[in-house]
Order: structure tokens, then sequence, then C-alpha cells
């Protein structure tokens, strides 16, 4: 899954008039899902979009997080993984077999 605002854009509204608007959608391969819309009237503008910038920029910053974490999280397992002999029993790397020994 993927979090990210669209574009603001300005549409005309029968009830409130022209306003401007983005969305924060959740991004899928076949579609995208509307998670929260943000409106405000035309003269609005700047502060919609500092708030769409802060938003977009906290997404980020969440992402890359995730993402950090993942890594060090597969590292560790790997690591973990590469500690169990094939009956599931703890060694260290020093106790391995070497080559010179298996012939």
């Amino acid at each position: 899954e993927v979090h990210a605002c669209t574009p603001i854009t300005r549409k005309e509204y029968k009830q409130f008039g022209e306003l401007v608007h983005f969305t924060l959608e959740e991004k899928h391969d076949i579609h995208n899902t509307a998670i929260v819309r943000f409106a405000a009237p035309l003269e609005k503008w700047a502060e919609l979009k500092i708030l769409r910038t802060k938003l977009q920029g906290k997404i980020d910053i969440l992402v890359k997080r995730i993402h950090s974490e993942n890594v060090e999280r597969r590292r560790r397992l790997s690591s973990a993984t590469e500690s169990v002999d094939s009956r599931g029993r703890a060694r260290t790397r020093s106790s391995a077999p070497s080559w010179d020994s298996l012939s």
C-alpha cells in the first residue's frame, strides 16, 4: 500500500460554490481508494497547499522509517537463520564444519 496526496484542483459545487481540494489516497495496482478529502474556498488555496505539503511530508517520513525498519528486520532475521542448523538447533559460525573436514 502506498499513500499519496492528489494535486490540488478547483471544482464548482452547486451548494458551496468554487472550492479547491485534494485527496489523500491509498494506491493499489488496480485502483486508488480515497482515504480523506480536504476542501476549502478558493481564497484559502494557500493554506490548503501548506496542509497538503505537510501531510505529504509526514507520509514520506513514515514510509522511509517503515522501509528502514523492514530492512533491519530482514537483516536480523537473515542473521538469526544463519545461526540455526538443519535440525533447528542453534550453532555458532565457528562450530560449522570446515571444507577440509568434509573430505
